[in-house]
């Protein structure tokens, strides 16, 4: 059975003065691990700066000491690979490493390496983490690049990567890149908002060279209490005046948007019949929970669709752009009281949503990237109990709408 191994490349971007004389000591540890911390670990990595260390071999690198089994996972700094310039290290230096100290200050580009080797003839999860990103300088970005997918994961963020190995000895490529960051800043940097209309914010790290991360952050308004977020990027406004948006990352950056917000008001009736029946509000409510916007006898039969498990959900809430089942025994018509949403914008996953339309007539639908959906919407007939493609969007209706890729789903 061959063995491999997968490489990890931790990228480290310095600028000459840059770090203070309390930043040019620090750790980061890497550990490595099955998922049953039983069947295999290795937990001391570490990834360094010392101002006293080099590029090269030093008294504080200290090489790997493998295990006598024949099953295990190993994580190291590769020293001893003489085809790779980048790394390799010339007698009696050149071996693997589990410790790599570098000097703090450097131009241009410096690079830690880093193996994974997956040891295992069975399949299990294998776990990446890493722990004190902390004393590593502020300014700085840590990001986990998974090569086959460039999926990117953000270590300040997170705090571990798990994959799944094949009942083999196997490994996987990741690229851990680290960058000096230079600029934190929300996009849009100024806007027009509606009350009652989604608005979203990107927060964004640049690094040296332009290019942007997209990161997780906490939000705040100020004043307080003039809208509320639904995720990370979505706000939808609820008060009508100037105020600040205001992102803060981890407490290492802050960035703010002035807005201004504008609003209006209206109502809806949506028509029941017995049964199941989908709905969607094309209005914003004063207070989203269900209860309070369709009230407790249709809350409790309420339920969204999670288009990533496939699975309904207990919808506790309300929002504009979503699709709802609710069951009603009787027919009846609620009334639901709003600010109005002239125009939604969704994100879709692959397969089947459930979405809402925008209050008023749906004069114009944009897919990005264009293509990415079925041109067809489906709705449930309540009376036939069955599902029939939509002719046009009315408001208060919920549809169902098959992506075949992630997108963005644009109604207005």
């Amino acid at each position: 059975m061959k063995e491999s191994s997968g490489l990890i490349l931790l990228f480290l971007l310095f600028v000459v003065g840059f770090l203070s004389a309390s930043e040019t000591d620090w750790i980061i540890n890497f550990e490595f691990y099955t998922a049953d911390t039983l069947i295999s670990t290795d937990f001391y990595n570490r990834a360094a700066v010392h101002p006293d260390a080099s590029l090269g071999h030093d008294i504080f690198d200290a090489e790997e000491l493998f295990p006598p089994f024949i099953y295990y996972v190993m994580l190291y700094f590769p020293h001893d690979n003489p085809e790779d310039l980048n790394t390799y290290w010339e007698p009696p230096y050149n071996s693997k490493y589990t410790f790599d100290y570098h000097p703090p200050v450097l131009e241009g580009e410096d690079s830690w390496y880093m193996e994974a080797y997956v040891g295992l003839s069975f399949p299990t999860d294998v776990i990446l983490s890493w722990q004190n990103i902390g004393s590593a300088p502020f300014d700085m970005g840590l990001f986990l690049v998974d090569t086959a997918t460039s999926d990117t994961t953000n270590l300040r963020a997170e705090q571990f990567f798990t994959f799944h190995t094949a009942s083999m000895l196997t490994g996987y490529n990741f690229v851990v890149r680290r960058d000096v960051n230079i600029d934190f800043r929300i996009v849009p940097v100024s806007t027009e908002l509606t009350t009652g209309v989604v608005t979203h914010f990107y927060p964004y790290i640049y690094d040296i060279y332009g290019d942007s991360v997209l990161v997780p952050v906490t939000w705040r308004t100020n004043p307080d209490g003039i809208g509320y977020f639904l995720d990370n990027f979505r706000f939808v406004p609820t008060e009508e005046r100037d105020a600040y948006i205001i992102a803060d990352y981890y407490h290492l950056r802050e960035d703010s948007v002035l807005v201004h917000i504008s609003g209006e008001y209206d109502s809806i009736s949506v028509s029941l019949r017995p049964g199941w029946n989908t709905i969607s509000l094309p209005v914003t409510p004063a207070i989203a929970s269900a209860d309070t916007a369709l009230g407790d006898s249709l809350s409790n039969l309420l339920f969204s669709f999670d288009p990533i498990s496939y699975a309904y959900e207990r919808a506790e809430t309300v929002e504009v752009g979503t699709g709802y089942f609710v069951y009603s025994g009787e027919e009846r018509s609620i009334t639901v009281s709003g600010v109005p949403a002239r125009e939604v914008s969704i994100p879709l996953s692959p397969g089947w949503n459930l979405i809402g339309v925008p209050f008023g007539d749906v004069e114009e639908i944009v897919v990005s990237p264009p293509g990415a959906i079925w041109e067809e919407f489906f709705w449930f007939n309540p009376d036939l109990r069955r599902y029939e493609t939509a002719s046009s969007l009315l408001p208060g209706r919920g549809y169902w709408v098959a992506a075949f890729d992630e997108c963005v789903l644009l109604i207005r």
